[in-house]
């Protein structure tokens, strides 16, 4: 199948990993659903972006923890640790809370407007979400604010006081052949006694290793 006007091809090992996993999938996400946020769109790019903006339950934990930590202020922390990580765990049960109301009572908006509104999958696949997916949502939130204080990286960002933390946007893509290559980058910062720069991304569905 051929598409008038396709996007420009980009890379990134989300991408190269799911093309391995399968071509007709990448091509569905990529190129298929291209375009179906709008009306004048076939049906086809319509179903595909619509199926393609469904989330799951661990994804949408993922991105409240990643938007937690973004909005954690690194230089001023007069609160406890333990203020801070009853902050950051009401802040994602506010995410997840205005999602699941959205997924549950916006459903014919969502269908006409799938980048308006969220959908989970779990609810979109059985019509309510189940108590033990639930528990293990609570579970995950609660591994992933601990992990997150004892991490590495946080401990060395409260102790070295030099640190210059850099805005990421600048660093998510570079060009290498005219391909646009993006890279998985949550926070980057310098640690001049060093001359070091230090790239962290957040796994939430991964065990903290340290």
């Amino acid at each position: 199948m051929l598409l008038a006007n396709p996007p420009r091809f980009f890379w990134s090992l989300a991408r190269h990993n799911q093309m391995i996993e399968c071509p007709r999938k990448y091509a569905y996400q990529y190129y298929f659903s291209h375009h179906g946020w709008l009306s004048s769109s076939t049906e086809l790019a319509k179903q595909a972006y619509r199926l393609k903006k469904i989330v799951t339950l661990p994804l949408l934990v993922g991105q409240a923890v990643k938007q937690a930590i973004r909005n954690y202020s690194f230089t001023t922390n007069t609160e406890s640790i333990e203020e801070h990580m009853t902050a950051m765990r009401n802040f994602i049960d506010q995410e997840l809370r205005r999602a699941y109301l959205q997924t549950r009572d916006h459903g014919d908006d969502w269908y006409h407007e799938p980048n308006v509104y969220t959908m989970m999958l779990e609810y979109y696949q059985k019509g309510y979400l189940a108590d033990y997916e639930i528990q293990q949502t609570k579970t995950s939130i609660e591994r992933c604010v601990t992990s997150f204080f004892r991490s590495k990286t946080f401990r060395e960002l409260q102790s070295i006081d030099l640190i210059q933390i850099l805005p990421q946007e600048t660093f998510c893509s570079v060009e290498l052949n005219s391909v646009k290559i993006f890279i998985s980058l949550d926070l980057l910062y310098h640690k001049p006694t060093t001359n070091e720069y230090i790239i962290v991304n957040w796994q939430t569905g991964r065990k903290a290793s340290t």
